[in-house]
């Protein structure tokens, strides 16, 4: 099964969907780390291609 990621940024949140599902919403923060992971359960596969947060 294939899933749909989109991030929608509206100048002042950033939103996470999944297949047009939203999933998580966040809003500016200073960030004290720069990495961050993804967790899947059970036998899901998960590829991403390309993934860059600037702020």
């Amino acid at each position: 099964m294939q899933q749909e990621w989109l991030m929608e940024y509206d100048g002042s949140t950033i939103e996470f969907l999944v297949d047009d599902l939203p999933i998580m919403k966040v809003r500016y923060m200073p960030l004290k780390y720069t990495g961050f992971g993804y967790y899947t359960y059970g036998k899901q596969k998960l590829v991403v291609d390309q993934v860059e947060f600037i702020q």
